[in-house]
């Protein structure tokens, strides 16, 4: 995986002979990026610390805050994310075009678009004027072009047929795997279909609908996530099967456990245990490592080829 990794955001990043990155590996690298900042946002409402949950003063306030900005979504960690839409800026249009669309992809996906948020709402008041809001869709319609210009770009299998990304599993047949490259094809295809139904209805209900029918379009909407939810499941077991994992632990070990933090989480903030301050210490320690470690063996499903013959990793039950 760190090859793969290393391959698009460094390799000839800024080398004038370098090859431009096709539209597969452009793609990997991109929803890498936006999966991991969304992640590190789980949450973090709940356990930011503030007047009415510091328990601290001085230097131990300081080292508390100090190690929960390097482990949640914070502006202390956002620099890394603009460095990294940067590289994979310059890696598919070149190094003249890599700092302004790197800068631009960043300020459009996630985490730049919270910080710019926050920032206006500290500003304002907390008040987000119309203005702000303008400015920040039209970052994101800049942002859109370049990336509907790469969905025209020739992918990985026209310039590299026998790259490790497209390795199948001789355990199973070819349809009951995904290869990276086919998980993400998928996956994409999956959320537009699911958005462009669930927007199309609701904007015909905005505009011929009546009250009485929004609870037809809340059902609606909820079949539409729970079929995009049983589909994504299927996807993921296609792809764990790539990687030689046995997929029935792997899935309830995945799903439970991080709704199980969560829903803890969420009940200690509801029920006002944060007042006590060594469950929040705890929750504050703890919560930030699983995210990590969640959210790694996340990124290995999503970009870790199949390895032949070396040994795979296993969880049995």
């Amino acid at each position: 995986m760190l090859k793969v990794l290393k391959e698009i955001f460094w390799d000839g990043a800024f080398r004038r002979d370098a090859k431009l990155l096709d539209r597969d590996r452009f793609l990997l690298g991109l929803m890498a990026l936006v999966y991991v900042q969304t992640c590190l946002l789980l949450n973090n409402s709940l356990l930011t610390p503030t007047p009415d949950t510091m328990f601290f003063e001085g230097k131990t306030a300081f080292i508390l805050n100090l190690y929960w900005s390097f482990l949640r979504m914070e502006f202390s960690i956002d620099p890394i994310f603009l460095v990294l839409h940067v590289l994979l800026a310059a890696r598919a249009f070149g190094r003249w075009l890599g700092v302004p669309l790197g800068v631009i992809s960043f300020l459009a996906t996630v985490g730049g678009t919270r910080s710019i948020i926050v920032a206006i709402k500290e500003f304002y008041r907390y008040e987000l004027p119309d203005e702000a809001a303008v400015g920040l869709l039209v970052i994101a319609v800049i942002w859109l072009l370049p990336v509907i210009y790469m969905l025209f770009r020739s992918g990985l299998r026209t310039s590299q047929p026998d790259h490790p990304l497209f390795t199948q599993n001789p355990d199973y047949p070819a349809e009951h795997q995904l290869s990276p490259i086919a998980f993400l094809h998928r996956v994409i295809i999956l959320g537009l279909v699911s958005f462009l139904i669930m927007f199309t209805i609701n904007i015909l209900f905005a505009i011929f609908g009546s009250y009485s029918g929004q609870t037809a379009i809340m059902v609606v909407n909820l079949f539409v996530s729970l079929g995009a939810m049983i589909l994504s499941i299927w996807f993921a077991v296609k792809r764990l099967r790539n990687l030689g994992w046995n997929p029935l632990p792997w899935m309830l070990f995945l799903m439970i456990i991080p709704m199980a933090i969560s829903l803890l989480v969420n009940w200690l903030y509801l029920e006002t245990y944060f007042y006590n301050a060594w469950i929040y210490i705890a929750v504050t320690i703890f919560t930030p490592v699983f995210k990590w470690f969640f959210m790694i063996i996340a990124m290995m499903i999503m970009l870790k080829p199949h390895n032949l013959p070396e040994k795979q990793l296993t969880l049995d039950l």
